[in-house]
């Protein structure tokens, strides 16, 4: 439970009530404010969401980059055989 300011009359009002007891307010007339955009995506959140996204592009480089090396080095070593040969 907790007490917050009606929209209305700016009273204290708990959160359980129905209506404010002032001036008889319904409940939700005075959720308090809506979230800002900065309130719903705080820094924090959106940190974590950039470091997971750059942490799977590492992850998709690494595959491709290894991929690429794998067949270069069997490229070279079949140019060093036949050469041999």
């Amino acid at each position: 439970m907790a007490i917050i300011a009606c929209n209305e009359c700016s009273g204290q009002v708990s959160t359980t009530a129905s209506a404010c007891p002032q001036c008889g307010a319904p409940f939700k007339k005075f959720m308090g404010p809506p979230k800002s955009f900065k309130d719903r995506f705080s820094a924090d959140r959106m940190d974590a969401a950039v470091a997971e996204a750059k942490q799977q592009k590492r992850e998709a480089g690494r595959g491709l980059f290894g991929a690429v090396v794998g067949w270069g080095m069997l490229i070279l070593i079949g140019l060093a055989v036949y050469s041999i040969l």
